[in-house]
């Protein structure tokens, strides 16, 4: 196999800084608390899981209040077109 297969992809490359701040942070802070690689393996779980709560719970809070917001006014407002009818053969 060539180098180029093994390279990671664009993706990678973009997300893996991030996790390995995540990484050194947490490697960092479990030796100065002295925790095991169990407890470690157990915080990042609970942050995995506070992070999807908060992601979701923005999202959650963003459609409601898209939902309940009016239109400017003179805003653009959403039009329907009428459904076509037997009548018209289908036509528009």
């Amino acid at each position: 196999m060539s180098d180029e297969n093994n390279k990671p992809s664009d993706d990678e490359q973009k997300t893996a800084p991030i996790a390995e701040v995540l990484i050194a942070t947490g490697l960092k802070m479990a030796q100065e608390q002295e925790l095991t690689l169990g407890e470690l393996v157990g915080h990042f779980e609970i942050a995995k899981f506070e992070v999807y709560g908060r992601v979701t719970a923005g999202a959650k809070a963003q459609a409601a209040a898209a939902q309940t917001s009016e239109p400017a006014e003179g805003g653009d407002t959403e039009k329907t077109e009428d459904a076509l009818t037997v009548e018209d053969g289908g036509k528009a």
